[in-house]
């Protein structure tokens, strides 16, 4: 621990953070130490305060052949009584010994996990934290829907089980009960967020309303009743049977069918005008890689969206499947390399 210069006396400092620990790691080897007025020493002080407030307490003893102080002794067999020790000859073994120990608390303490979160059993949840009601409109659902063989009368516990969402011993698990979108640790959530990991809250809803406006789709309707619904339309028939095409004249020079943004063939009408229909974002990117070659990245971060293989997909590799972009330089897993707008001829 660390502890700076201040008023109060050192036994009251590390007394002090005893008390507030939540692990006490003890490591006991042959001296016994200072002794204090009444003959205690401060590493033992140390540790009956850690067990009067109950921390966790994880102790490791030297292994030797010298002998111990007496106290040292005593105080060893004393902790002996309480918890179980781990004996240690050199530091590698000390250090894999309280590694192993802390892994071991922390699996207890369900910071981290060995079985997937929703299998978890839930800490404190029991079911008085399940609405009713939301069991009956599921159960009425999934009879509807999925020939689900319970009621509502065979009750909440015989209904959890048929759907897996209690463990061995019968406890909720965390998939069991409906859980916020917000973060535990919003400080490490953000991080994983900028990296690509994970979504950030809210976003969800914006990819909706982006991929729609991308495919051509109205924008979708939210909302927020006794559930929560999205509604996504259909794309409506347009009574044009002409398709729309871009502004670019260049001449597609992959003669395999064409196929548009939306992942579908093109019209017959499209493949023999040599073209291709172009979002306003394929545009964009074609205006942008005029002038100059671009790397993939600075393409994706000048339309706005987010680096992962569906975008690159999407703004590049079909603008160059298409003869739209080519590349300049670099193998095509080289992250530096750099596209530019195709003209006829190139």
């Amino acid at each position: 621990m660390c502890i700076f210069a201040s008023e109060i006396s050192a036994q009251k400092a590390y007394l002090t953070q005893a008390a507030a620990c939540h692990i006490y790691l003890g490591i006991f080897g042959i001296q016994y130490g200072y002794e204090d007025a009444d003959g205690v020493s401060p590493t033992e002080r140390e540790y009956d305060t850690a067990t009067a407030h109950f921390a966790h307490r994880l102790i490791y003893t030297l292994r030797t052949n010298t002998e111990r102080h007496p106290k040292e002794q005593a105080f060893i067999s004393k902790v002996e009584q309480e918890v179980a020790r781990r004996g240690f000859s050199t530091y590698e073994e000390l250090r894999t010994a309280v590694y192993n120990s802390l892994i071991d608390y922390l699996v207890k303490k369900e910071v981290i996990r060995r079985v997937p979160f929703d299998a978890a059993a839930h800490p404190t949840a029991t079911y008085d934290d399940i609405d009713p009601e939301h069991v009956r409109t599921f159960v009425n659902k999934a009879r509807e829907k999925r020939k689900f063989s319970l009621t509502f009368a065979d009750g909440i516990e015989q209904i959890f089980s048929g759907i897996h969402v209690l463990t061995d011993d019968g406890r909720l698990t965390n998939s069991a009960l409906l859980h916020s979108s917000e973060p535990t640790n919003p400080v490490i959530a953000h991080p994983l967020f900028l990296t690509g990991y994970i979504e950030h809250l809210g976003t969800g809803t914006t990819d909706m309303i982006a991929d729609c406006e991308e495919y051509g789709l109205r924008t979708p309707e939210f909302i927020q009743a006794e559930d929560f619904r999205t509604i996504i339309w259909r794309k409506e028939k347009v009574s044009d049977p002409s398709p729309k095409v871009s502004d670019l004249n260049e001449k597609v020079s992959n003669p395999s069918p064409k196929v548009s943004d939306h992942g579908e063939k093109v019209t017959e009408q499209d493949a023999e005008s040599n073209r291709v229909r172009l979002t306003a974002k394929q545009q964009k990117v074609l205006e942008f890689c005029n002038e100059m070659p671009r790397t993939a990245r600075e393409i994706i971060e000048m339309i706005g969206v987010k680096y992962h293989t569906k975008t690159l997909e999407q703004y590049i590799n079909k603008l160059v499947y298409s003869g739209f972009l080519r590349p300049t330089q670099g193998k095509s897993h080289d992250s530096n390399r750099k596209y530019i707008t195709a003209h006829d001829g190139e």
